[in-house]
Order: C-alpha cells, then structure tokens, then sequence
C-alpha cells in the first residue's frame, strides 16, 4: 500500500509527515500546527490552504481554527470531540455546531446510547 504524506519546506529542507500520522490542525493566525503523536509542525499557511492541499474526505474542520483526521475521531461531544492521540491516549479538542454539517458527511451519528462491556462470551 502506497503511503501518501504531506511534505513542506523547513529551512530550505523538505520534511516529511505521513498523513496517517497526522490527527488534528491548529490555526494561528497565518501559521498551522500540524499535530502527530510524535511532534507538533508549524508551518506558515492557513487553515483553508491546509485543507484545500490535503486529501478530501480525510479531513474535517470543527472549529474556526481546528479541523482533524476523521480516522482519529473517538468520541463527539456538544461542544468538543476526542481524537485517539499516541499509544491509548486521546485529546480534546473544540467543536463549534456550525461545523456539525460537514462532519456528518464524513460520520453517521446515531441516536443516543449507553456504553458499557459485552457480559457474554463469543463462541466460536
């Protein structure tokens, strides 16, 4: 399987992130920070330019300055989400509601429930 990554300029260098790797985007102003388990890439673009540049449907903004790799969504929540981040951990981040349309193109949200553990045994 073909790996696809995100390369951009630092210092002159190309550098390398692996798009798989990639969970979330954090907008500051004219600056991006791309987030991975491993490290935080601030690289000088905005939020927009980030997102038209990587692969559609693999992304979804959630707030005016957050968008994140739908393969990383845990949990949604009102107001924030929980992405998987690093070995069994997971972050928060926020959510606006005005950014809910565009997530349900890449999530089906069903109606509420309860999460518990199965209390039977698989028999095979």
């Amino acid at each position: 399987m073909d790996k696809r990554v995100f390369i951009f300029r630092d210092r002159g260098v190309g550098v390398r992130i692996d798009l798989e790797e990639l969970v979330y985007l954090d907008a500051k102003g004219n600056y991006v920070d791309f987030h991975t388990p491993e490290h935080v890439f601030l690289i000088r673009t905005t939020l927009d330019a980030a997102l038209q540049k990587l692969p559609a449907g693999d992304f979804v903004q959630v707030h005016r300055s957050t968008a994140v790799a739908v393969r990383h969504i845990l949990s949604i929540g009102k107001d924030s989400m929980i992405l998987s981040y690093g070995k069994g951990g997971g972050i928060e981040v926020p959510l606006s509601k005005q950014y809910l349309p565009g997530i349900n193109k890449h999530v089906v949200l069903l109606g509420s429930g309860s999460h518990r553990k199965s209390s039977h045994k698989r028999s095979d």
